[in-house]
């Protein structure tokens, strides 16, 4: 379970540093 979260919290992470980039 803690994979799970773990994972999903670095996909977000990954996700906002992507468009922050973009900008």
């Amino acid at each position: 379970m803690e994979n799970i979260y773990a994972a999903l919290l670095l996909h977000k992470l990954g996700k906002e540093v992507s468009e922050e980039n973009l900008k």
